[in-house]
């Protein structure tokens, strides 16, 4: 059985840019002498903030080819998966492991009367392959998907479960360190998360799914979406978006078209990154069903066939670019540095350290990229950008994530000029 939601809620931030170097005046407000000093981000943090969803146990879809599922992994560069905790078929989710790639497992409502059973398996899987249990979840979606466990069904049930399941994971020798994440709901209400109660005592971390009607901009409630989960851990500081994505399902109403689904997800996580967002699940690896009037069957960065969308591209590359080479040394920790950016609209911006020490700008604006009535893709509307630099020494290369495409423009007195558009940018500075 399919274990996404039927119903909407929607998430977050962002644009960035599609142009590059500027050759147009600029104003810029003080000299690079009295610039004052940015505070880096280690890049590779934020990569490890990824996930994707996976249904490693869907034998007659897609994910019945594990030589594409982990070539199709292994190219997107994201270590982190989402999936069920390993029943019968174990054989994807051992092979994975052992390649490194570590799981986010959510207790399965079939299991949820079999709970020390899970455990067991867990603390195996555990022993097995060091590590790659990252974190056990509650129930998926359990308003949608409700389970029995100990003669309680619904609500009841879900709530029990989580606290026992809690309890168990954190009494466990091999599995006491590893976070436990509050049950998830889907397209829930406040009467629905009354029903749930504070469970700030049997979490480590909130849990949200965040989706987008009718392409619907990140941001568009961002905001609200989280407040909303939040009331089931209102004691717990942070919260992981657990499902979250845009669909190109061509028959249903909610979809957008691959080259906008790409610029919203480089959005979203590029909002996630700068919310401190812990750990972000994009839903879903592929497509697992041709059924395109079911929005949540395209929901993946692959086509059915295994091609990838421009989405799985755009995620590739970003990430490519902020690894550092095999070579380098990794550092304590990130450094700073003096810059100022000037725009005609507002953007947001965060500055990223690769571990050879390399600074990468990661500047977007958010823009409405989708005309949901009459079903086609909205213009890109660029705003210019002046980004000044301090220091003499700076070598700068503005890449495109979503095409590749990478120039090289000479700073002029510390400042480079170029145009942003509907989707993150990253601007390159070194010092040789």
């Amino acid at each position: 059985m399919h274990w996404k939601s039927a119903a909407f809620v929607t998430l977050a931030l962002g644009l960035a840019s599609s142009g590059y170097a500027h050759t147009g005046p600029a104003t810029v407000a003080e000299p690079p002498a009295q610039l004052q000093p940015t505070r880096a981000r280690s890049a590779q943090a934020m990569i490890d903030s990824l996930g994707l969803v996976t249904h490693l146990d869907y034998r007659d879809t897609p994910y019945g080819s594990l030589q594409n599922v982990t070539a199709a992994l292994e190219y997107l560069g994201v270590a982190n998966l989402r999936d069920m905790v390993p029943r019968s078929h174990r054989t994807p989710y051992e092979t994975l492991a052992g390649l490194g790639f570590k799981f986010d497992f959510v207790v399965r409502r079939e299991g949820a009367d079999e709970l020390p059973a899970t455990i067991r398996e867990l603390e195996s899987f555990q022993t097995r392959h060091p590590g790659s249990v990252a974190s056990v979840e509650g129930l998926n979606e359990a308003n949608n998907w409700p389970a029995q466990y100990q003669g309680l069904t619904g609500f009841p049930a879900a709530v029990a479960l989580q606290r026992d399941l809690y309890a168990a994971i954190k009494g466990s020798k091999e599995l006491h360190h590893v976070p436990v994440y509050v049950m998830t709901l889907g397209g829930a209400g406040e009467n629905d998360y009354r029903k749930l109660g504070d469970l700030s005592d049997c979490a480590d971390l909130g849990n949200a799914h965040i989706y987008f009607p009718k392409g619907s901009p990140p941001s568009s409630v961002w905001d609200s979406a989280l407040a909303l989960n939040r009331r089931s851990t209102p004691g717990l500081a942070l919260t992981v978006i657990t499902e979250t994505g845009y669909t190109t399902a061509a028959r249903s109403e909610h979809r957008v078209d691959e080259e906008v689904q790409a610029k919203y997800l480089l959005t979203l996580i590029a909002n996630a990154w700068a919310k401190n967002v812990p750990r972000l699940f994009v839903y879903a690896l592929i497509d697992d069903s041709t059924d395109y009037s079911d929005w949540t069957r395209g929901l993946g960065l692959y086509r059915f066939d295994w091609t990838p969308k421009p989405a799985a591209i755009a995620i590739h590359q970003l990430v490519r670019e902020l690894m550092a080479t095999s070579e380098s040394k990794p550092l304590p920790e990130p450094g700073s540095l003096r810059l100022q950016i000037s725009s005609a609209e507002p953007t947001q911006s965060i500055l990223l350290q690769r571990s050879d020490g390399t600074f990468e700008l990661l500047i977007w604006r958010e823009q409405k990229l989708w005309d949901a009535t009459a079903l086609r893709a909205l213009p890109d509307q660029t705003t210019h950008v002046s980004l000044l630099l301090g220091g003499a020494h700076r070598h700068v290369a503005i890449f495109d994530p979503l095409t590749g495409r990478r120039v090289q423009p000479a700073p002029v007195a510390g400042r480079v000029d170029f145009d942003l558009a509907g989707y993150p940018l990253l601007v390159t500075i070194t010092s040789s």
